[in-house]
């Protein structure tokens, strides 16, 4: 989360695979995290360190598919860096920002989070030809 002196524009940026995003905003912190869906060695000790007790269940539930890994971990990524804590820093909860996720449908996942969750930002996408 970066903000600057004179405008209060907020943004942030994450990449992965050949793909990257930058968030704008000047009325919230914001985070964004960007994943492409690969196999990840050891997500049941990542996701002891890193998610709530809710996501780790619904993760065994789920015979920690790579999907809900995924999912949970552009999620808490978002949160993280809307805030300013980084991943291992204070938890954010989800309550604490709004937050938004969804499947780009080519193996890519994005969470988009915001410092006030009772606002519901504008979002729009711009898409190089």
């Amino acid at each position: 989360y970066i903000t600057d002196n004179l405008g209060g524009l907020a943004f942030n940026l994450s990449h992965s695979g050949d793909w990257a995003l930058i968030a704008f905003s000047r009325v919230a912190e914001i985070g964004i995290d960007l994943e492409q869906q690969r196999h990840i060695k050891h997500t049941e000790r990542i996701a002891q360190r890193v998610f709530s007790t809710e996501e780790i269940s619904a993760l065994a539930e789920n015979d920690y598919s790579p999907i809900i890994f995924t999912y949970f971990w552009t999620r808490m990524e978002a949160r993280q860096k809307c805030l300013g804590h980084g991943i291992f820093g204070q938890r954010v909860a989800s309550s604490e920002v709004g937050i938004f996720s969804f499947s780009t449908g080519n193996n890519f996942i994005l969470s988009l989070a915001w410092g006030n969750p009772k606002l519901m930002p504008s979002m729009r996408f711009l898409i190089p030809a």
